[in-house]
């Protein structure tokens, strides 16, 4: 018991006094007190007045001429009393009365004695003499320890100052600068690496943070040390089955090794059984993932922005909205119309922003649709439900309803007053005259030899509101041959919807795809429905507009697993720990739900989740599938060095790094003191720089984060628009082949040809009819030129001979 594993501390303060020839050179630890200031200038004068006094000198005890702390006491106390009674005799007349011990009667001056003593305030042989209340106030105990063969004061301690160590050294001597220590330690990136060169022995074989460490607290403590790697390459867990651990900690515990330098985690159960210095690392268990991958490309990745269910509500919406529009324009009667308004003389004028057209124009420009009155404006609007309200507050939708209104209105009354708002409510005709010349043949097969004749009519000289040059007045006469007379007369009264099954379909198309169909509701049951469409439109739009560019200039990341509850809730990523270490014992000992669960699942998959060194736990993330949960040091290492490992969430727990030693130690608090120091001087941090982000080869994560930022859209990002356009160009040719055949076969019976023949004609005709040219068919005139606005008039009655007919122009 007289060596450097063990430390004495002795409570008396006269430790000077004694003989240590016995424990001066075994290195062992002593540790004592001292009341007495030795430094003080009272103490040197009492020194040298004994001295003088004794003229054969005072005893030497250990080679010193030294006052043993109760003679100290002792003169401070009659000091003191001496610096009271001259007190009180400068202030006081003293008076000398003779008192019994058996009387209760005091001296007069007793009290004030007492005073001017618990008042005195003198420098004595144990420091400043001040009392309160009777007791000794300010003092000071010197801490002595027992150093290169002598005692020397270490520092002090004060009331009200406390302890103050003025060399700290004195607590890691180095005087065992000849003890080797066997430090036990296990090989792991960074903090330990066996060199490759094999002619390298010793300690030199080493290196790493750890063996820096080491090297930098043994230089400061100073001793010496050898380095040897555990056995079975652990760090040491419990093993209830056995009742013993494993690992580095069984090397400590069996006292094989001194010291244990390597990244082991401080925690209860090791800690019960080893001793640990101060952390030197202070870290966390993390998640190592691996960096989610990009999506891959796909030809038809435009249509990413929304789900497939959303394509497909969209597409029964579009059904659902082109029928209604079909059904209810065939029971509104405002959706009826004359295709052929054409009139000689008319006074009929109308406005065309009526009540109900002023609202339209609102709608349809607040929607970005247009309403056929004016052109379009934009809007934007966000996904989610109801959430496009969200960016404006509820009374500012009320303010715009309100404006919404008032300017309809507002339109309305103001385009009544305005001449320029009124115009012709039948516009001249505008459709082929041969087409209906056609149709009456059709209908009338004995007459097929009459046609159409323009004769000027040059007794219309009437005047009409808001004519002009372009009213033309010619008029169409039907030339019947010798029946010319003939006062039978065929009244063509035709009526149109516009909103056929097919136009209906084609109104709904061209609002979604923001390009109009020239078609616009007039009944106000089809302009709700048309209006609700509009609206439908502009949100779905808007949404996939703002959402495309996320989805095409810029890379998304599959990102399966945002934090430890998510590796909790699923099974197809697996998940596991190093074996035997600290975070494995995290989770087995673990209270929380989560990790219990999650312990639970590495507990029933042993054999496949668990790795037996870190590099194998890496090397299984980068394979995918695999999430390794690990001491977030090593996972900032590996992240380091591999740009394609990221951090999944935060930290688990909060613990640290520390030197272990076996139990009692001697070694624990000299290397504490050792780390602290190193730790204010900033050596750790330096040494972590060097390994962590100085050494090796340093994954570049700006070149990597600038591989993510938009590019150009290529061929594979929206190629699959054009495959979209070609399929569509293609069925085209084919509809348009079927309608031409159909078409052929069609009037077969009229121009009394055969298939190929008529086949051949027709395409002839469509070949050769372009520009201002007309071509004439067996049987059939046909004028491919158009009628000119405000040119050509379709006559209301064609006079027919021994016709009564009321012929429905469009049956």
């Amino acid at each position: 018991m007289n060596d450097h594993r063990y430390h004495y501390m002795f409570t008396t303060f006269d430790l000077e006094t004694y003989d240590l020839e016995d424990f001066r050179y075994n290195s062992v630890n002593i540790t004592a007190f001292r009341l007495v200031d030795v430094g003080s200038k009272r103490y040197q004068d009492i020194i040298d007045q004994m001295q003088k006094l004794q003229h054969s000198g005072l005893d030497l005890i250990n080679g010193v001429p030294y006052i043993q702390t109760e003679s100290a006491l002792m003169f401070d106390s009659v000091y003191a009393f001496a610096h009271g009674l001259k007190q009180l005799d400068s202030s006081h007349t003293l008076t000398f009365k003779n008192l019994s011990c058996n009387s209760d009667r005091v001296w007069s001056d007793g009290l004030s004695l007492y005073n001017y003593i618990n008042s005195a305030a003198v420098d004595g042989l144990t420091g400043k003499v001040n009392f309160i209340e009777g007791r000794r106030n300010k003092f000071k105990i010197d801490i002595l320890k027992l150093k290169q063969e002598v005692i020397q004061k270490v520092g002090f301690w004060q009331p009200d100052v406390g302890v103050n160590i003025s060399d700290p050294t004195a607590f890691y001597d180095s005087n065992i600068a000849n003890i080797t220590l066997i430090v036990m330690t296990r090989e792991e990136r960074p903090y330990v690496m066996v060199k490759e060169d094999a002619n390298i022995t010793g300690n030199a074989r080493f290196e790493g943070f750890c063996i820096d460490l080491l090297k930098a607290i043994a230089q400061q403590v100073g001793f010496q040390y050898k380095i040897e790697l555990v056995p079975d390459n652990m760090y040491g867990v419990y093993i209830p089955e056995t009742n013993s651990w494993n690992g580095i900690v069984q090397e400590l515990m069996e006292r094989r090794a001194d010291l244990a330098v390597a990244s082991m985690t401080i925690n209860y159960a090791r800690e019960s059984v080893i001793d640990f210095t101060k952390p030197f690392m202070n870290l966390g268990i993390g998640i190592l993932f691996k960096v989610p991958t990009s999506q891959p490309t796909r030809l038809f990745s435009f249509m990413n922005p929304l789900a497939i269910e959303i394509w497909l509500y969209v597409l029964a919406a579009y059904i659902l909205v082109s029928f209604a529009l079909f059904v209810m324009a065939r029971f509104s009667p405002y959706e009826w119309k004359n295709p052929h308004p054409c009139y000689r003389d008319t006074d009929i004028v109308e406005n065309q922003f009526s009540i109900s057209n002023s609202f339209w124009f609102i709608t349809g420009t607040f929607l970005r649709q247009g309403s056929g009155l004016n052109p379009k404006i934009s809007d934007r609007a966000q996904t989610k439900f109801f959430s496009f309200m969200n960016p404006l507050a509820i009374e500012i939708w009320f303010y715009i309803a309100f404006g919404y209104i008032l300017v309809s209105m507002c339109i309305w009354i103001v385009a009544r007053l305005s001449p320029m708002e009124w115009v012709r409510s039948k516009p001249a005709c505008t459709m082929a005259c041969d087409h209906m010349l056609r149709k009456i043949r059709k209908a009338n097969n004995a007459y097929d030899h009459f046609e159409l004749k323009f004769i000027e009519n040059p007794t219309n000289n009437g005047t009409h509101k808001n004519d002009d040059k372009n009213d033309a007045n010619d008029v169409i006469d039907v030339d019947l041959g010798d029946n010319s007379d003939s006062d039978d007369t065929l009244e063509l009264e035709t009526v149109q919807n516009s909103f056929t099954l097919k136009n209906s379909f084609w109104f709904a198309i061209g609002a979604l795809m923001q390009q109009g169909a020239d078609l616009y509701p007039r009944a106000t049951s089809t302009r709700i429905v048309g209006g609700c469409w509009f609206f439908f439109c502009l949100i779905i739009i808007s949404s996939y507009t703002a959402n495309l560019a996320a989805f095409l200039t810029v890379e998304r990341m599959i990102t399966p697993i945002e934090s430890a509850a998510d590796l909790a809730d699923q099974t197809e990523i697996q998940y596991g720990t190093l074996e035997g270490g600290s975070t494995m014992t995290f989770f087995r000992d673990s209270k929380i739900g989560i990790y219990q669960k999650m312990w639970r699942y590495m507990e029933n998959r042993k054999t496949s989740v668990f790795v037996k060194t870190y590099e194998d736990g890496i090397k299984r993330v980068m394979e995918g599938n695999y999430a390794f949960l690990m001491e977030s040091t090593m996972l900032d290492y590996a992240v380091q060095r591999d740009c394609n490992l990221t951090q999944i969430g935060g930290l688990l727990d909060s613990k640290g790094y520390g030197i272990a030693t076996p139990k009692g130690s001697p070694w624990r608090d000299k290397i504490s003191l050792a780390i602290l120091e190193l730790q204010e001087k900033g050596i750790i941090q330096i040494l972590y720089d060097k390994w962590w982000k100085n050494t090796g080869d340093v994954c570049n994560r700006d070149d990597k984060s600038k591989e993510s930022k938009a590019n150009a859209l290529g061929v594979e990002n929206i190629g699959g628009v054009f495959v979209v356009l070609l399929c569509g160009l293609a069925l085209a040719v084919v509809v348009a082949i079927f309608e031409f055949c159909w078409n052929s076969k069609k009037n077969l019976h009229t121009d009394n040809q055969s298939l190929c023949s008529e086949m051949a004609e027709e395409l002839r005709f469509a070949m050769h009819c372009q520009g201002s040219k007309s071509k004439q068919r067996p049987a059939l005139k046909r004028d491919c030129l158009k009628c000119a606005p405000g040119s050509t008039y379709v006559p209301t009655n064609v006079t027919m001979p021994n016709m009564g007919v009321h012929y429905n122009y469009f049956n």
